[in-house]
């Protein structure tokens, strides 16, 4: 509401209040019943408050010291996770490796077997041509290596 009344003043819808009404607008917490009257029947403003135990450091040094177990304990088992993790990453490098190897020596395979199944091909298609336009030096080379030559004496 007072937010409302100031935006309202800011805009210059409402005209600025007194400076008497400002100076009467402060906070003035009521006493409580046990603030106006003490046991003996005297009123006074100012109350002491009750007594409080004062902390003691051994609970205190046994909380940090859980605390501190717990912690070793936590990093202890990270370090033993985080060096099986370190094992495992290195076994797998070392297995990619020898896959990356494998995977080269048989792509060298497979490109000497197409230079090779090239070559065959090659060689099968000079044959038939050789057989399909030659049918007469074929017959003579035939003739010529199968019949016994003669002696002359």
């Amino acid at each position: 509401m007072e937010w409302e009344q100031e935006q309202l003043r800011r805009g210059g819808h409402r005209e600025p209040e007194s400076a008497s009404a400002k100076f009467q607008k402060f906070y003035k917490p009521a006493l409580s019943q046990s603030q106006l009257k003490h046991s003996n029947g005297c009123t006074n403003r100012y109350i002491v408050p009750p007594l409080t135990s004062l902390p003691v450091l051994a609970p205190a040094l046994t909380h940090l010291s859980d605390k501190m177990t717990k912690i070793t304990m936590s990093h202890a088992n990270n370090t033993v996770a985080l060096n099986s993790i370190v094992l495992e990453r290195d076994s797998v490098d070392k297995r990619e490796r020898e896959m990356r190897n494998m995977i080269g020596i048989a792509e060298e395979k497979r490109a000497w077997f197409d230079d090779f199944k090239q070559w065959v091909e090659g060689v099968a298609n000079f044959l038939d041509e050789k057989v399909n336009f030659e049918p007469l030096s074929l017959h003579l080379v035939l003739t010529c290596c199968l019949v016994p030559k003669t002696r002359e004496a």
